[in-house]
């Protein structure tokens, strides 16, 4: 039953963060050009897939299809997040992280993107170690 609320959960999260890039990518490809790690050239590209990937996992997670494909696809991209959030304040940029939301006037520290990522993390990290028993809330 845990492992069910994690899945919900982390694919809530995960279809929450997707909304706002799906609905502006070019705002999201802003918000990845300003951490100054990928070239030019695929910022655009990562923008506009980074959230169908998000949506992807979301609903592998919340319907049992490719289950441990979706946690470990999850668990990768919150590392590769917690780390180019890292790699952010090591710079010591004043950015928004881009998560939730492409709104310039809303903005959260880097280091508390850093924390909930973290925070993320934990809950998701059961999800790599529990075998797949059934489709959908199985």
């Amino acid at each position: 039953m845990l492992i069910l609320a994690l899945r919900i959960v982390m694919a809530g999260i995960f279809l929450w963060a997707a909304q706002s890039k799906i609905i502006d990518p070019s705002g999201f490809a802003k918000a990845v050009s300003n951490y100054h790690i990928l070239p030019g050239a695929l910022v655009n590209i990562f923008a506009l897939t980074l959230a169908w990937v998000e949506v992807f996992v979301a609903f592998g997670l919340l319907f049992g299809v490719w289950r441990h494909s979706s946690a470990l696809l999850l668990n990768l991209m919150l590392v590769v997040f917690t780390v180019a959030l890292l790699i952010a304040i090591s710079k010591g940029v004043d950015i928004d992280c881009g998560c939730f939301t492409q709104n310039p006037d809303v903005k959260s520290s880097l280091w508390e993107a850093f924390a909930r990522d973290l925070g993320f993390l934990a809950l998701a990290l059961p999800l790599l170690f529990t075998r797949a028993r059934g489709f959908l809330w199985g």
